[in-house]
Parts: C-alpha cells; structure tokens; sequence
C-alpha cells in the first residue's frame, strides 16, 4: 500500500505503514517494473521488511504504455505526489531512463534533468540502456574488449528482435525477455553491481556523455538498501 491518499484522516497505528517510500516512474514498461517489484518482494520474503516500500508507477492501457515521451514519466511523478500524502523527510521520487542516444538526444536528458532538479526528482540514467544495469550484476565489464563494450553501448543489433546487450543477458540468465527473466539471480549480486556502476561513474557530477557506458540506478539501490538495512525487522 502507497502512502494514505490526500484528504482521508490518516490511520491511528502506523505500524503497517512503510516508513520510506520509493516512487519511481520509468519509460520502461516491463524490464524495470520486473526488477524493482521483484526486490521488494525478495526483501519482504527473506527479512521479512515491511517498512520499505517501492512503488514502481506503471502505465495503463496499451495505447499509454507504448509510450515513452518523458514528460509523461514525469506526470506520473506528479500525480502521485497530488494524490498520496508524502513524507517530504523521507520519500524519494525517482525517474528512470535510457540514454539512448539513438531516440534521446541530449537537449530531451537537459530537459528532464532541469525539471528534475526543480522538482526534487531524481534522475537515475542507463547508457545505453537499463538492460545495462542487470548486466553489471552479473559481468565484470573490466573483461570485454575495446570493441565489445562499443558494441555494448552502440546497442548493436544481433537480429531484428534482439540486440547485443540483451544476448549477453539471454545466455548469463539462462534466457532473458523484456517482460520475463528471473531477477532472483540478480539479487545477491546488488552490491557487485553497485561497485561496478560507481566506479564507471567518474564525472558523478555531469551527464553521461554518447560514449560513457554507465548507470546511475546504483545511487537509487544504493538509496534502497540503506533504507532496508537500517529498518527495523518484524
């Protein structure tokens, strides 16, 4: 359950209220939405945490999911935040993208970013692509070649359906689809991942760049973990 919506007397016991919330909007339909509501749900499992919350924000209706205009990822944000009462202390709003420079020139990841910042959102980009960032959990990126990672980062195609990083990702998952692939085996490599992200992020303060493989998702798990570590058990 989100946060009580606005207008409604909140509840005497908050003891079944998630302590920090994660609200994240994604250009994503499918992959994102996977990994995240499946580390909550791993967490809830095994530590039995109830206080930590991730709400992934997802597009209803097919016409509204095939979209991926970045003004509307931001909406989403912003409808939340109209309808649910927000812990401003506490509560971390999160957008979600690819670089892609192919379809997101740099004046789109400019916009976003300046709205971001103006409205207290935080931006965790992927270069190229957030298919990236599962496989930093699983690959040491220090052991592709010069013309592997190029590949990796031009999203070079395999076939028409199916591009190099997600090869990669089919053949280390034992099979890997953008609305089915098992995050279980990605979960207790989180922290491998996370050393992997951060040390590829050596202008923390800039934008990616076109040639700079990379994802800032790590700032967002490193986020999450914290909040789950430092959360009182059931």
């Amino acid at each position: 359950m989100p946060r009580e919506i606005r207008g409604i007397t909140p509840r005497k016991s908050k003891i079944n209220e998630p302590y920090k919330c994660f609200v994240i909007a994604s250009e994503g339909a499918d992959t994102e939405r996977i990994y995240f509501q499946e580390i909550q749900s791993h967490y809830q499992r095994t530590l039995q945490i109830k206080l930590v919350e991730i709400s992934f924000l997802e597009r209803k209706g097919e016409e509204e999911r095939r979209k991926s205009g970045h003004i509307d990822i931001l909406k989403q944000l912003d409808a939340y935040k109209k309808r649910f009462q927000i812990d401003k202390q506490q509560d971390e709003f999160w957008v979600v993208m690819d670089r892609d420079s192919r379809n997101n020139p740099l004046k789109n990841i400019d916009k976003i970013a300046q709205i971001c910042s103006q409205k207290k959102y935080q931006l965790a980009i992927s270069n190229p692509k957030f298919e990236f960032w599962l496989l930093l959990h699983l690959k040491d990126i220090t052991e592709f070649t010069i013309e592997e990672r190029q590949e990796i980062l031009e999203s070079k195609k395999i076939n028409a359906n199916r591009d190099v990083l997600e090869k990669l990702l089919s053949e280390l998952l034992q099979g890997y689809g953008k609305s089915k692939y098992n995050v279980e085996i990605l979960v207790p490599k989180i922290p491998f991942a996370i050393q992997q992200a951060k040390s590829l992020d050596t202008k923390p303060n800039e934008r990616w760049s076109e040639n700079e493989l990379g994802s800032r998702v790590y700032r967002l798990m490193t986020s999450i973990l914290e909040a789950i570590t430092s959360t009182p058990q059931s």
